[in-house]
């Protein structure tokens, strides 16, 4: 049978396009390099070297890839590494013939890819499933419409080897079908791309597809010599990566030609070469392929019993492996064998066989050659009408698919391909003079009309959308002003509110007890000048913090605040924090517990120790006698999680949506008579939003707050 199998040409078409990751290093130099690297550079090797085994050893490959992936998932953060690894794993089970988890792990690599904006893996990756599809499940529709988002991946990123891919694999779908004009089309296109992309294996695959055809149509020697110039090529890539597929299936069709013309002897010698190589591969498809095309020998030189031998053979393997594309050519040649043996309906039985999976595979030569001897069939049996229905079916196919224009394009393929375009647009041409005038200008108003309607159309689209547009922006700059202004608003009277009474007041209480302390201090005894002095200490910190929360506010708002990044420990910060206000909790016999696991973070260390500062001091001041604070960290896979928890008075939830909100003036006296103002959370959450964290509050009234925040692993 001279249309070969699909799955072979499914897997030579992966072996050559599968270009992504261009792997330059021999085994050893990759080993070596994942010996002697770390990190990123070592992941990069062992995705390098799963790709150099994927058609050597599919277990290696495997191996390889998965290590990348373990360390990219716990230690490294690289979609696009993590991408390839995922494609290398594809690619060991494809050439494993594990077609179902290769198309599932593809799957998972394009949806990666496709988050990278990355179109050059991802027009390989549609290339590859389109291709499944067709060669192995013989889903036409999806075929195409993969092939077509390769195609537009591969236009964006110029990656004329696919593209050279997809337009070959169209030529071979259009040649199986018996489309040969269209096949030659997209021949010319492959090889252009190829020629782009100044790439030699491409252009051997091209010379191996330009074969088949010239093949198909009957140019046997234009066959042989694209054979010979494709198997040249192939054999050149052998001696370096060991990989025999390429030159076994050119042997394989000079095989197949030379049989065509009864040179037997060559025919065998390239049929047991290229066996020899697919026993070496252990490629099934390959296996069954050489044993059909041996047994073709065999029949053609009257071997009949050897010949039914090896087509018993390859038909076993090819049902085992599930290839229904190469049952035609096996059950053809069974009815070719019967008939010459005369055993008619035995060899009926066999080609309506062939016939069946002909028609479902859309194999429109070996339709013709099993219509052909069907009709030689029902002669011999003596029923001419069968043998003239059959015969006529086997006209009108290759009436269909052959010409003289298809064979003079096969020989001229560059010069005449252009020459036919212009015979297309002749043809046209003269196909319209045969239109009446009345038609023409009748259509032609029609036109001018339609030109017109749609011009206005547009126009008036045009002009609604323009001011719809202009009106949503502007409207929505008047939101953004609006909320703008609310906020200054809002920061004004805060800022206001806190200079008239909260800066104001503890500097009222300061003034009054130094007055008293000044004119009554050699009238009072040591404890009443302690008492006051310990008031005037009190108020004067609380004034401190106050003032200090207030100048860091201001200087967020008006953008001076410098955001510097550093690793420390956080424990240690939080330690800082509370020995700051270590008097105000002992004055309430409060104990402050540190979670003391150390932590490290990478953070602004001034601003999470206002952060810590302002929530140790809150915790504080509303809490109760004899209570206890407890600080915590803990570290997730992407941030680490502190927690100030205590077990004062507590927030009802209403009161909870106010605290982070400047707009709402809302503040509690502590425990103690203590004041506030609301700032130091605002400040908290403005530190926390310039690290990308989040802060919350888990609170119940009389059970006491936790106040939460996150501060991220990487931060911009």
């Amino acid at each position: 049978m001279k249309v070969i199998t699909k799955h072979i040409l499914f897997i030579l078409t992966l072996m050559i396009f599968s270009t992504f990751l261009l792997a330059n290093g021999t085994e050893d130099s990759l080993l070596h390099q994942i010996r002697i690297s770390e990190g990123i550079a070592k992941i990069n090797a062992q995705v390098e070297l799963s790709y150099h085994y994927r058609r050597i050893d599919g277990d290696k490959s495997k191996y390889f890839a998965e290590l990348a992936l373990d360390e990219l998932t716990s230690n490294y953060k690289n979609n696009t590494l993590e991408a390839k690894a995922i494609y290398c794993i594809g690619l060991s089970y494809y050439y494993s013939m594990d077609y179902q988890n290769a198309l599932d792990i593809f799957f998972r690599s394009l949806a990666l890819s496709q988050a990278n904006h990355d179109d050059r893996l991802s027009s390989e990756l549609y290339f590859f499933i389109g291709s499944i599809y067709y060669y192995y499940y013989g889903d036409d529709k999806q075929t195409l419409d993969y092939y077509n988002k390769s195609l537009n991946s591969a236009l964006k990123s110029n990656n004329y080897r696919i593209l050279g891919a997809i337009y070959s694999s169209l030529s071979n779908l259009f040649r199986i079908s018996g489309a040969y004009e269209k096949s030659l089309e997209f021949i010319y296109k492959s090889r252009e791309n190829y020629s782009k992309a100044n790439y030699s294996e491409g252009i051997a695959w091209i010379d191996y597809t330009t074969g088949n055809l010239y093949n198909t149509v009957g140019l046997y020697d234009e066959a042989l010599d694209a054979f010979s110039n494709s198997l040249t090529i192939y054999r050149k890539m052998a001696a370096i990566d060991s990989v025999m597929t390429g030159v076994a299936i050119c042997l394989d069709q000079l095989s197949v030609v030379q049989t065509e013309l009864n040179n037997e002897t060559l025919a065998r010698k390239y049929n047991q070469e290229a066996l020899k190589y697919h026993i070496m591969g252990n490629s099934q498809y390959g296996i069954s392929n050489s044993l059909k095309y041996k047994a073709n020998i065999e029949y053609k030189s009257h071997n009949y019993k050897m010949a039914m031998s090896l087509l018993d053979s390859s038909l076993s393997i090819k049902k085992e492996i599930n290839d229904k594309m190469g049952f035609p050519g096996i059950y053809s040649t069974y009815g070719a064998i019967l008939i010459d043996n005369k055993l008619y309906q035995q060899a009926l039985d066999s080609l309506k066989i062939g016939q069946y999976y002909a028609t479902e595979n859309k194999q429109m030569k070996s339709q013709i050659e099993i219509n052909r001897l069907m009709a030689k069939a029902y002669e011999k049996l003596g029923n001419y009408l069968k043998a003239f229905e059959y015969k006529s079916n086997e006209i009108n196919i290759a009436d269909s698919i052959y010409n003289a224009k298809t064979t003079r394009k096969m020989l001229q393929l560059e010069t005449l391909f252009k020459i036919e375009n212009k015979d297309k647009e002749i043809s046209k041409l003269e196909q319209d003079k045969l239109i009446t005038d009345l038609t023409i200008n009748r259509q032609k108003q029609i036109q001018k009309y339609l030109y017109i309607v749609i011009f206005l159309a547009l126009f008036i689209i045009i002009i609604f959308i323009y001011f719809y547009r202009a009106k949503v922006k502007s409207n929505h700059k008047l939101k953004e002003t609006k909320l703008v202004a609310e906020k200054a608003v809002a920061t004004r009277d805060k800022f206001f509110s806190i200079l008239a009474h909260d800066l104001k007041n503890p500097f009222s209480s300061i003034l009054g007890l130094s007055n008293i302390l000044k004119q009554k201090h050699l009238d009072m005894n040591i404890e009443e000048r302690d008492k006051i002095i310990k008031a005037i200490h009190k108020s004067s910190n609380n004034n401190y913090a106050l003032l200090n929360n207030l100048l860091e506010w201001s200087k967020t708002q008006r953008n001076k605040i410098k955001f510097t990044p550093e690793p420390f420990i956080i424990n240690e910060l939080a330690q800082k924090a509370k020995d700051i206000y270590v008097l105000n909790a002992e004055s309430k016999e409060i104990k402050i517990i540190i979670d003391s696991e150390p932590i490290s973070v990478i953070a602004d260390i001034n601003m999470i120790n206002t952060v810590l500062r302002n929530l140790i001091s809150n915790s504080i001041k509303y809490s109760s006698h004899h209570d206890e604070i407890h600080i915590n960290f803990s570290k997730s896979n992407s941030e680490t999680l502190v927690s100030v928890s205590d077990t004062g008075i507590g927030i009802n939830e209403i009161d909870q949506q106010k605290l982070f909100d400047i707009g709402n003036d809302f503040q509690i006296d502590g425990t103690a008579g203590e004041k506030g103002t609301g700032l130091g959370l605002i400040i908290c959450k403005e530190f926390i939003d310039m690290h990308h964290g989040k802060i919350w509050v888990d609170s119940e009234p009389g059970k006491g707050s936790t106040f939460y925040f996150t501060i991220p692993d990487e931060i911009n």
